[in-house]
C-alpha cells in the first residue's frame, strides 16, 4: 500500500508491505483465516493488525514496523469475463494467467499507524478507484 501526499510518484511517502519473503516474492501476505469471504456477487475483507514493514519509497533502504487494519467490500456489478492466455503464451508473458473478472463496486476504509504516526482514509468508493471480483490462477496454479 503506498501513500502518497499529491498525484506523483514524487510526493510518495510511505511504502507499506509484507517485505519479501524467502521464495522472493513481495506485495503478498497470508491473511488470517476468516479475513476474506465471498457470498454470491459479495466479497469482504476484514483485516485488523496485519503487521507489515514501512520503507516510506518501493525499495527505500530505511525500514520501520507497522501495522494495518483494513475494511473493504466489493459488489460485482458487470458481467465476468475470461481474461489470460493460460499456458498458451510463455511464462513470462504478461497474459499467462486465466481469469473470470468482473467490474465491480468497492467501498471501505484503511487505517494505519507505526511509531508516531497513524492515518485513516476518508471512505474509499468505486467512484474513484477501480474495482474488480473474481477469480484468478498464474505461476504453478495453471497445472
Amino acid at each position: 500500500m503506498d501513500l502518497f501526499t499529491d498525484s506523483g510518484p514524487e510526493s510518495q511517502v510511505h511504502d507499506l508491505q509484507p517485505g519479501i519473503s524467502t521464495n522472493k516474492l513481495f506485495w503478498v501476505t497470508e491473511l488470517a483465516p476468516g479475513s476474506f469471504g465471498v457470498s454470491g456477487d459479495t466479497a469482504g475483507m476484514r483485516v485488523r493488525n496485519l503487521p507489515l514493514v514501512d520503507s516510506f519509497v518501493f525499495l527505500g533502504e530505511t525500514q520501520v514496523s507497522a501495522a494495518v487494519d483494513i475494511d473493504l467490500v466489493w459488489r460485482r456489478t458487470g458481467h465476468h469475463r475470461d481474461r489470460g492466455k493460460g499456458k498458451d503464451v510463455d511464462p513470462t508473458d504478461p497474459a499467462a494467467f486465466l481469469g473470470r473478472i468482473a467490474e465491480s463496486d468497492c467501498y471501505g476504509y484503511v487505517s494505519g499507524r507505526e511509531i508516531g504516526k497513524s492515518f485513516r482514509t476518508r471512505r474509499l468508493t468505486s467512484s474513484t478507484y477501480y474495482a474488480q471480483f473474481g477469480t484468478q490462477r498464474n505461476g504453478v496454479f495453471l497445472d
